[in-house]
């Protein structure tokens, strides 16, 4: 009988952080694409430089001496422009680890629990994640554009630093 339980439980979590976060990143996805454009599409070519990933997006316009950013406050999707005089800094993060490993046979108790536990912590890692923006604004001092989990995020972050490092101090 325990056996049984401990089999439901297993199958239960395994639904619930491989299938149903499959539905609700489609269900994210759909959501993105209704309820935001592509960061610039409606200038054409302005926008030299531009990244877009899930709700967040950064756009820079060199001309123009202007950063578009998209980001997401809460439930809120919230699009903004700046100067390049408006940007007081930027830096990436990326955060790993804290993940619980089984050694041995410890249980199916001991297997569901690591399995909620490195859930939550993968969510936390992706919320420190990202390029942060900090400008003037009172409203929105920082904002966070979020990069795809992939072996290739870190070198894209520090392309994005040069990328405002040139575009912003004029190196």
């Amino acid at each position: 009988m325990e056996v049984l339980v401990g089999l439901v439980l297993i199958g239960g979590i395994v639904w619930f952080l491989f299938i149903h976060k499959s539905s609700a990143q489609k269900a994210a996805i759909a959501e993105h694409e209704h309820q935001t454009r592509p960061i610039a599409e409606d200038e054409g070519d302005k926008w030299t430089y531009k990244h877009q990933f899930r709700e967040t997006a950064i756009a820079l316009d060199p001309d123009e001496r202007v950063i578009r950013v998209r980001g997401k406050f809460g439930k809120q999707i919230v699009q903004k422009e700046y100067s390049y005089a408006d940007v007081r800094s930027w830096n990436f993060n990326i955060s790993t680890g804290g993940q619980v490993r089984l050694i041995g046979n410890q249980g199916v108790n001991a297997a569901v629990s690591a399995a909620v536990i490195n859930h939550m912590q993968n969510k936390q890692n992706e919320a420190g994640t990202g390029l942060f923006i900090t400008v003037r604004d009172i409203d929105y001092p920082e904002w966070q554009i979020l990069f795809p989990t992939s072996k290739g995020r870190e070198l894209e972050l520090k392309r994005w630093m040069e990328i405002l490092r040139q575009q912003i101090n004029l190196d």
